[in-house]
């Protein structure tokens, strides 16, 4: 796990994509609490607003956190 963490390319969505992704790389906390998956996209980042609304019109209380 600690492996594939490291690797930023293996990151899904926008983050394994992003022009930011050496120097940030989402949150990996964030990728797993809301999609079960550290290496899905970071919710909370504002180049993910898609997630961000696919969460809130899915499961809007946790839109809240």
């Amino acid at each position: 796990m600690l492996k594939e963490l490291r690797d930023r390319t293996l990151y899904r969505g926008h983050c394994g994509e992003c022009d930011y992704q050496l120097v940030c790389g989402g949150c990996r906390a964030r990728a797993y609490a809301y999609f079960k998956d550290y290496l899905a996209p970071d919710a909370g980042c504002k180049f993910n607003q898609e997630f961000w609304e696919m969460i809130e019109k899915e499961e809007p209380y946790l839109a809240n956190f």
